[in-house]
């Protein structure tokens, strides 16, 4: 089922690739071979209704822009348009694309710098700092206002911007994707952030509570002499000074794009939200500087893997628990978007598959340079995205003579883990209005097409019970087939220490409950039929793991 446009701000996508040899990785120099290959009229005319490719500061760069989207689905169609387009050509010119935030193989020393105008004022000012300019970043732009109009809302824009700034460093984590850097493990997430902000015009913005404020900041820059104008401040979100939009630039360009479905659509909900604040006349509050420099630089050190300042204390919290927050802090503005389906989709791939950094190094650790290639080389025959989530829903008319919940067929989670008085089991009280609202049973859903069923019992899970994908181990599956329509039990254990708690309406509670102990409790009558075989099941599934 196709995502319609919503009542949410409009969409534009920018992203930086590196251009390398085909069969070494290596950086190449090469971006205006391959503009000049794009520029062909049979090739400009398919990529009109896109967008563009144009050049950047390095020749080993070009950059994708897209038109405006009105849908995470019409942005994200546009990108993989151009995408393909440019490595498509590429391939034929005997290069390759990377979707990396630094480059993983090459050397600085043979990169050349595009011959403009404005990249020699740069060069002027910031010296050698242009030549090592090898970094690559995905931004996008939120439209604020009417698109059709010429007249640009600064005092909307910096609401905005404001309520962005606090989660910066937990949309850098979420995203981070540049842990190589010619040849090199730098031990970072996100190279890419460190490096950038070496200039005076980089990293979080000051906070402003009000446009006023905003331009004084920008215009202290511009008489400092450190810029010509304001279209030269970087900061990772800003006011853009040729649309009427927010710049979101904080992440590193992204492996594919269902990579950048979730981040897209967290922060279009977050932006809705302080649109929707702003007109009520609240702001959301400032952020120390020096703080935000401070959480951004431990996002750009350790990703998903450590911990990140959770906004809503000022203190260190595990990354996962950080993203959850900020899913919760966006769930007004997804809701006015129609984007929580895929923010709650797009956390649980990276809690299932980690970020871009994280599959680099899993790659490196099995194939080394070849297997990083894999991760960021650009698919010039890539499919559409997968922007799909919540296709399945949908009752379907059974031969059985009853009505089921998922167009393609629904999961639930048994879940188990280890408990004083042996395993337990994760029970959920459907919430009074639900389908057999009252009863206790498993979290549960429709499967969207592009899911098997693990995955849809684990996103479940996830929306439901808020119990991360990557803590679960599937054990084996059982199934109630009617045919047209089945219910697959996903068998799986929990870590020790795995907690779970009610994260969406869906749930009035959920418990863990020995396993003795579920007979006693008024359970789904679907569930209350399978549970004797199910528990035989994991019976036999704990001996076996004795063994």
């Amino acid at each position: 089922m196709a995502v319609q446009p919503t009542t949410g701000p409009t969409l534009g996508l920018e992203e930086e690739l590196h251009v390398c040899d085909l069969a070494s990785g290596d950086l190449r120099s090469s971006a205006d071979d391959l503009l000049a290959a794009l520029s062909t009229p049979a090739t400009t005319a398919g990529l009109t209704a896109a967008g563009t490719v144009v050049a950047e500061l390095p020749l080993s760069q070009i950059e994708t822009v897209t038109g405006v989207g009105s849908s995470i689905e019409d942005l994200l169609g546009r990108a993989l348009t151009l995408r393909a387009a440019a490595a498509g050509a590429a391939t034929e010119l005997g290069l390759g694309l990377l979707a990396s935030g630094s480059p993983p193989l090459g050397r600085a020393a043979d990169q050349r710098v595009s011959p403009d105008s404005r990249y020699d004022a740069l060069r002027e000012r910031a010296a050698a700092l242009v030549d090592q300019q090898l970094i690559a970043g995905m931004h996008l732009h939120v439209g604020v206002g009417d698109p059709t109009s010429t007249a640009v809302d600064d005092e909307a824009r910096v609401a905005v911007v404001e309520a962005l700034r606090p989660w910066l460093p937990a949309l850098l984590a979420l995203t981070a994707n540049s842990p190589y850097w010619l040849g090199t493990d730098t031990g970072f997430a996100s190279y890419r952030q460190v490096h950038w902000q070496r200039w005076p015009v980089a990293g979080p913005p000051p906070s402003a509570q009000d446009a006023a404020q905003w331009h004084r900041s920008v215009a202290a820059l511009v008489d400092a002499g450190v810029v010509d104008d304001a279209s030269f401040v970087y900061w990772d979100v800003r006011l853009a000074t040729r649309f009427p939009t927010v710049e979101v630039r904080v992440a590193d360009v992204v492996p594919t794009l269902d990579d950048a479905a979730g981040f897209v659509a967290i922060v279009r909900g977050l932006a809705a939200g302080a649109l929707a604040e702003h007109e009520a006349g609240r702001r959301a509050p400032g952020v120390r500087l020096s703080a935000l420099r401070a959480a951004t630089w431990r996002a750009a050190r350790y990703g998903l893997a450590g911990q990140l300042v959770d906004p809503a204390t000022g203190t260190l919290a595990p990354a996962v628990d950080v993203l959850r927050s900020m899913l919760r802090h966006a769930a007004p503005g997804l809701e006015i978007a129609g984007d929580g389906d895929l923010a709650r989709d797009g956390l649980a791939r990276v809690f299932r598959d980690g970020n871009g950094a994280d599959r680099q190094r899993r790659a490196f650790e099995r194939f080394g340079w070849e297997g990083v290639l894999d991760v960021v080389r650009v698919d010039p025959d890539a499919s559409t995205p997968t922007v799909t989530s919540g296709d399945g829903n949908g009752w379907v008319a059974c031969t059985c003579g009853q009505q089921h919940w998922g167009l393609h067929g629904a999961a639930g989670l048994l879940l188990t883990r280890p408990g004083a008085a042996g395993p337990e089991v994760l029970l959920q009280l459907r919430a009074a209005w639900t389908h057999q609202g009252g009863t206790w049973g498993l979290p549960g859903g429709a499967r969207d097409s592009h899911e098997t069923t693990g995955e849809a019992a684990r996103r479940e899970a996830w929306e439901e019970a808020g119990v991360e994908p990557g803590a679960v181990t599937v054990l084996g599956e059982d199934q109630d087939d009617h045919g047209p329509w089945s219910y697959t039990y996903v068998l799986a254990r929990a870590d020790d220490g795995v907690a779970a708690s009610p994260t969406n309406r869906e749930s009035d509670a959920v418990e863990w409950v020995p396993v003795p102990q579920v007979d006693a409790r008024e359970l789904h009558p679907a569930f209350a039929a399978a549970w004797p075989r199910l528990r035989t099941r994991l019976v036999a599934l704990a001996e076996v793991r004795e063994r």
